[in-house]
């Protein structure tokens, strides 16, 4: 069940923060503030929507982004998984959430030329399912 995991613990946490909904998605569960996006939780794992301005965070604490498929294409969408120790203390864990839901709010540039930006992180496999 979802509620005993780490995730789980933590989805909880920030369902306390004011104007944080979730709603199921694609076998997943979709984390809203003010009705945009800001994170996820797919197979038991928390992830936080990045930019430009908090993605560093991310990346040096060897996180990895969400990688999603879609009819044998494999690419990275701009949300890192959270690390534990910030799952683990609620005062972090909002810290984090609201950088979150700021890069969730800046307008977003077409899909092209925002994938073109995380191409680094594409995963591209060399068959098709």
């Amino acid at each position: 069940m979802m509620t005993d995991s780490l995730s789980g613990r933590a989805l909880k946490s920030l369902q306390s923060l004011s104007g944080v909904r979730t709603r199921k998605m694609f076998g997943g569960t979709g984390i809203f503030h003010s009705a945009v996006m800001f994170g996820l939780i797919s197979d038991n794992k928390l992830y936080f929507r990045t930019g430009a301005t908090n993605v560093a965070h991310y990346l040096k604490q060897g996180q990895t982004p969400y990688i999603h498929s879609c009819f044998g294409t494999y690419f990275a969408l701009p949300y890192y998984s959270v690390p534990i120790f910030v799952q683990l203390d609620e005062g972090t864990l909002a810290e984090w959430a609201e950088k979150a839901m700021d890069v969730s709010k800046q307008p977003s540039q077409s899909s092209r030329k925002y994938f073109a930006k995380w191409t680094e992180f594409n995963v591209r496999p060399t068959y098709q399912v």
